[in-house]
């Protein structure tokens, strides 16, 4: 929805420069060019500015699934190693979801 938005306003902002360039061309309106252009401004600056909101976005979302690598502390009890040497619970190593080896506490077999 805020795409079509965008695109919306990005066409419409075309639009008003295209008529500028042609009321400044053929009328010979005695605008400054600086004028007529505010329209590319201000697309430029909207391009900008969804990007870099996307980006802060973004980076929020991969400091939620990883907050120590990005400045975060994570709790107590996942920097706690347990009792087998593996350093905490298995969703709070960084496996990041790759296929397991087989190992885990709960496919392991006792002898």
């Amino acid at each position: 929805r805020n795409r079509a938005k965008q695109d919306i306003l990005r066409l419409f902002l075309r639009i008003l420069f295209l008529v500028f360039v042609i009321l400044q061309l053929d009328l010979g309106l005695d605008w400054s060019w600086w004028l007529v252009f505010i329209p590319v401004w201000l697309a430029s600056f909207c391009v900008c500015f969804g990007s870099v909101r996307n980006f802060v976005m973004v980076q929020a979302v991969a400091a939620e699934r990883d907050p120590e690598y990005f400045g975060g502390k994570r709790a107590e009890n996942d920097n706690k190693a347990t009792a087998d040497g593996t350093g905490g619970d298995i969703e709070s190593q960084a496996n990041y979801g790759a296929m397991g080896d087989g190992n885990t506490p709960e496919e392991k077999s006792e002898p």
